[in-house]
């Protein structure tokens, strides 16, 4: 004999596997929004990717052009030249255009242009750019051999 209205013996509610999947997709939607939150530091790590990426570019392009490429750090942003005859020309790549720090990103001695040039089989005569931002710093190194690596401090 059924026990309820409807003939149904069904208790009324969920099953313990409809909650755990409830709950498994609610874990999931909140571990993606807890991923893609700025956490502080994130502008400093992007502009320093940015300027690293475009280090690589600059070696690629001294290697494709057979061409010495150079990086200009300044206090205010940092620009690509290549060499041109006898003298140095800015590149008007648009991948390497002329670019200010973002917002509160400084590079670290500044007082006087820092310059790394990638020769034109990629060598490089090294160096280290040191940028900070909100008390974060992050160091962009590049090795004689023209690798480019970020190291966070």
């Amino acid at each position: 004999m059924p026990t309820s209205a409807t003939g149904n013996d069904r208790c009324a509610g969920f099953t313990l596997v409809e909650i755990m999947v409830t709950l498994a997709i609610i874990g999931l939607i909140a571990g993606g929004i807890v991923l893609n939150l700025p956490t502080p530091g994130d502008g400093l790590a992007r502009e320093g990717e940015r300027l690293a990426a475009r280090l690589a570019i600059a070696r690629d392009m001294a290697i494709i052009d057979n061409r010495a490429a150079a990086v200009i750090i300044g206090a205010q942003g940092y620009h690509f030249v290549t060499r041109d005859g006898d003298g140095w020309r800015r590149l008007d790549d648009p991948a390497l255009a002329a670019r200010r720090w973002d917002e509160g990103t400084a590079v670290v001695h500044p007082a006087r242009p820092q310059r790394i040039q990638f020769d034109a089989v990629g060598l490089s005569d090294g160096g280290e750019i040191v940028l900070t931002n909100d008390g974060h710093r992050l160091a962009i190194h590049v090795a004689a051999n023209g690798e480019v690596r970020i190291d966070a401090r």
